[in-house]
């Protein structure tokens, strides 16, 4: 097992779904989470770059997203920083 926690993010980042194991890393529930804004968890100053990662990736000059069969082909990697969950909170 790799270490860490996986989250799935729509295009809007609004948080879709949660790793259970969210709790030993940034002390949250997945409840805490889940149907809310990924951007109450990122750090302010990485929004911006979250945001692009969220935008379809450019093909040919245009934007668009890729078709399905294809995402083998295509990846991404970024990284930002998580906010821990402050005592009390929710």
């Amino acid at each position: 097992a790799l270490d860490g926690f996986l989250f799935v993010v729509n295009s809007q980042g609004k948080v879709e779904f949660v790793s259970e194991n969210i709790a030993q890393y940034l002390k949250y529930n997945p409840c805490d989470v889940v149907a809310k804004s990924i951007y109450n968890i990122i750090h302010v100053g990485d929004h911006a770059q979250f945001s692009s990662s969220l935008l379809p990736m450019s093909v040919g000059g245009s934007l668009s997203w890729p078709r399905e069969g294809s995402l083998g082909n295509c990846s991404r990697t970024f990284y930002c920083r998580m906010l821990i969950k402050p005592p009390g909170r929710w």
